[in-house]
C-alpha cells in the first residue's frame, strides 16, 4: 500500500511540476523531454479525422445530388481547414524544437506558428459559435413548420436562420477572433523587441499580454461549454413538452450538448491552470487536454450529428404540408426549404 501511495504521489508531482506547457511563459526553450511521440500521434489523429470529413462530405454531396445546406457546407469547409492548420502547427513545433537544439532557432517561423495556433482556435470558435447561435435562434425564433403549426399556429415566412441570428453570430465571432489574434500578434512583436533589448520590463509586458490572451481563450470556451449545455437542454425541454412520443430521441441532443460542455470546460481548466496556480503541466497532458479533447471530440460529435436523425418523424399534424416533416434537428438538419420554416 505504501509503494502504491508513493507511486501516486510521484505521478501527481510529475503531473503538476514537470517542465511542461506553461500558458504564460515566454517562448520555452528546447527540452530533452520534448513530446515528439505525442505530437506525432496528434498529427496522425488529425489527419485521420480530416480524411473522415472529406469522405463524409463526398458521401453527403452524392446523396443530396445537389448543393448541401449552408450550415453543413460551412462545417465541411471550416473543419477540414482546422484539421490541416493543426497538423501544420504540430509539424512546425517539432521542426522548431529540432532547430532550437541545434542553436539556429528561426524566430520568425516560431512567431508564425504561434499565430497559426491562434488562427486554428479561431476557426473552431467560428464553427461552435455558428452552431450555438443556430440553437439559440431555433429556440426563440424558428421551428419546423409542422411543429409550429401544431404548437404555436405559426406561419411559413422566414428562412433557416433569422437575420438577427446571423448578425449575432458574426458580431460575437468577429469580436472574439479579433481580440485573440490582435493580442497574439502584439505579443509576437514584443517578443522580437525582447530579443534585441533583453528588457525585463518588456518581458513582463509580454508575459501579461500572453496571459491575457490565454485567459480570454479559456473564458470563451468556458462560456461555450455552459451555453451549449443550457441551450441544448432548453431546446430539448421545449420540444419534449410538445411531443411526448419523441422523448426517446432527446438523449442524442442532450448527449451532444453535454459532450461539448465537458470538452470546453476541460480546455478552460488546462488553459487557465498555470494562470491561477503558477504551476506548469506536463507537455503530454497539456497537449492531450487542450488540443485533442476539445477539438477532435467535438468535431466527431458534429460529424455524428450530421449523419443522425435527432428526432422521430412527426405524426401529430395532418395538414396540407408533408405529414412526414420531422421536428427540426437542433444540430445541423437543414433539409427543409424556406416555405417549411415558420415564425411565431
Amino acid at each position: 500500500m505504501g509503494v502504491l501511495q508513493d507511486f501516486l504521489n510521484d505521478l501527481f508531482f510529475d503531473f503538476l511540476e514537470a517542465d511542461g506547457s506553461s500558458s504564460s511563459s515566454v517562448k520555452r526553450k528546447s527540452s530533452d523531454n520534448f513530446p515528439y511521440t505525442t505530437y506525432g500521434v496528434g498529427i496522425a489523429l488529425y489527419f485521420i479525422v480530416f480524411i473522415g470529413i472529406i469522405i463524409n462530405y463526398i458521401y453527403k454531396r452524392k446523396k443530396a445530388r445537389k448543393k448541401l445546406p449552408s450550415m453543413a457546407t460551412r462545417f465541411f469547409i471550416c473543419l477540414p481547414l482546422a484539421m490541416i492548420s493543426r497538423i501544420v502547427f504540430f509539424v512546425l513545433k517539432i521542426v522548431l524544437n529540432l532547430q532550437a537544439k541545434e542553436g539556429n532557432m528561426d524566430y520568425d517561423l516560431d512567431a508564425f506558428n504561434s499565430v497559426l495556433n491562434r488562427f486554428t482556435m479561431c476557426i473552431f470558435i467560428f464553427v461552435f459559435n455558428t452552431l450555438l447561435f443556430y440553437w439559440i435562434d431555433t429556440i426563440y425564433t424558428t421551428v419546423n413548420a409542422a411543429f409550429a403549426q401544431e404548437a404555436f399556429g405559426g406561419s411559413t415566412n422566414v428562412s433557416f436562420v433569422t437575420s438577427a441570428g446571423q448578425i449575432a453570430t458574426y458580431i460575437v465571432t468577429f469580436f472574439i477572433v479579433i481580440v485573440i489574434l490582435v493580442l497574439d500578434i502584439v505579443y509576437e512583436v514584443i517578443e522580437i523587441d525582447i530579443k534585441h533589448s533583453n528588457s525585463e520590463y518588456t518581458s513582463s509586458v509580454a508575459n501579461q499580454i500572453h496571459t491575457a490572451d490565454n485567459m480570454i481563450i479559456s473564458i470563451a470556451f468556458l462560456i461555450f461549454g455552459l451555453c451549449f449545455f443550457y441551450f441544448g437542454t432548453k431546446l430539448n425541454c421545449r420540444i419534449g413538452k410538445q411531443d411526448k412520443g419523441g422523448l426517446k430521441g432527446l438523449w442524442k441532443t442532450e448527449l451532444f450538448s453535454i459532450g461539448l460542455c465537458i470538452c470546453f470546460i476541460i480546455r478552460f481548466v488546462f488553459f487557465s491552470y498555470n494562470i491561477f496556480t503558477g504551476k506548469e503541466i506536463d507537455d503530454n497532458v497539456f497537449i492531450f487536454f487542450t488540443y485533442y479533447v476539445p477539438e477532435i471530440i467535438p468535431t466527431l460529435l458534429i460529424l455524428w450529428s450530421i449523419n443522425t436523425k435527432m428526432f422521430r418523424e412527426s405524426k401529430t399534424v395532418e395538414t396540407s404540408m408533408n405529414p412526414t416533416d420531422s421536428f427540426i434537428d437542433p444540430l445541423l438538419e437543414e433539409e427543409r426549404e424556406d416555405e417549411l420554416r415558420c415564425n411565431f
